[in-house]
């Protein structure tokens, strides 16, 4: 049986993590309030698009397929190099050679002897439609190049599209969360007012209870802007591979 004390150690050990996450977040929307233009405090939007570009793991594959086109070309020309080749031979065994010697009767003689014999040569072979599927090939390397260049452009300009929208987006939200929470302090003056003027009599309780519920959904309001910042600023930070630290 588990005591009570180990269940609260157990409960304080999971909520304790996220008290921490839920303190940090909070804090930084509050440095977020203090500031009403954060596209003072954010880097410029051309620093931001540059780190995109230079992090963006898409752009650096295509990097990569362009050198490995280029490889691809330069292993094309040199191909011909494949049909070049150079031939060597060894053989020992008795040979019979022919030598004049003017003293003999017939004026030629033959003698048998073993020798070790070396060829050397070089060759060149190659079919017919090889120049022609050659420089086919080699075009066809060419070409590749270009499509890698076209969906590297491609990419970039879709990242850098992507970089704008959510950088848009996180100035829209820090502003429509300015607004919450400019709207969220106005209606708690509100319902602090109405709340003493219904202890003094002086509304009803519907004027009191229809001030509670806009200060009920205001505050919901406000979670759900604080949600939408946050949340811009983190894929605005994951796209560019720059920490933000505002």
């Amino acid at each position: 049986m588990i005591r009570l004390p180990a269940i609260l150690f157990y409960i304080t050990c999971l909520v304790w993590p996220v008290s921490l996450l839920a303190q940090g977040q909070q804090a930084f929307i509050e440095r977020s309030l203090a500031s009403n233009d954060i596209t003072e405090r954010l880097p410029p939007l051309d620093t931001l698009l540059q780190a995109a570009e230079q992090y963006s793991p898409l752009l650096k594959e295509q990097d990569a397929n362009l050198v490995l086109a280029k490889l691809a070309e330069q292993s094309q020309r040199r191909d011909w190099m494949r049909h070049l080749g150079v031939n060597l031979g060894w053989s020992y065994g008795q040979f019979d050679a022919l030598t004049v010697n003017p003293d003999a009767p017939v004026g030629v003689a033959t003698t048998t002897s073993s020798q070790n014999r070396y060829t050397v040569g070089a060759f060149f072979k190659m079919p017919l439609f090889t120049p022609i599927n050659r420089s086919n090939e080699i075009q066809a390397t060419k070409i590749e190049q270009e499509q890698v260049r076209y969906r590297r452009q491609f990419q970039a300009i879709e990242l850098r599209k992507l970089v704008i929208a959510q950088y848009q987006a996180v100035v829209q939200a820090h502003r429509l969360l300015l607004i919450s929470n400019n709207r969220l302090q106005t209606i708690s003056l509100q319902a602090r007012r109405t709340e003493r003027e219904f202890t003094d009599g002086l509304i009803t309780i519907g004027d009191y209870t229809r001030v509670q519920d806009m200060l009920i959904n205001t505050m919901e309001a406000l979670e759900t802007r604080k949600i939408e910042f946050v949340t811009a600023y983190l894929l605005l930070e994951e796209t560019t591979g720059v920490k933000l630290n505002l």
